[in-house]
């Protein structure tokens, strides 16, 4: 938890950009800001979610639909980043996926899911493709 805190900080003064010659301002987070955990600070068991916390575990229920099930017991269970959308709470998990076995005949479509396109399938057909909006990002800093 700890190493993550640091990154965090130092990833939030990286974006500032300060010379050498200016004075270093102070940074807060806000209270809604996300969470990160890797595999060995978090668990999942059944309909329980476990997490690590600088108070002790922290234990609550876990709600997941059949797909999401589905992919859980399919993968490996990774990194994740817990974060709060007005006053709900979501667990966003990475899963390493193993590979499918390569369909050599028949219909196949694979999709690419990108940022200047929505989709984009494996016959070359574009959904999407508007020009990328410019994302703003900022720091709550305290001078």
């Amino acid at each position: 938890m700890i190493c993550n805190a640091i990154k965090n900080v130092c990833s939030s003064y990286k974006v500032l950009k300060i010379k050498k010659s200016q004075d270093v301002p102070a940074i807060s987070f806000k209270e809604t800001g996300s969470i990160h955990y890797d595999k060995r600070t978090y668990s999942i068991k059944g309909e329980t979610l476990s997490l690590f916390s600088v108070n002790g575990r922290i234990k609550c229920n876990f709600a997941v639909g059949e797909f999401q099930r589905d992919y859980l017991e399919k993968g490996t269970v990774k990194e994740a980043e817990l974060i709060r959308k007005g006053k709900r709470w979501f667990f966003n998990i990475v899963l390493d996926i193993p590979d499918v076995e390569f369909k050599k005949e028949g219909k196949i479509i694979a999709v690419d899911v990108g940022e200047n396109n929505i989709a984009t399938t494996s016959n070359g057909t574009i959904h999407g493709g508007e020009k990328l909006k410019t994302r703003k990002r900022s720091i709550s800093c305290k001078t």
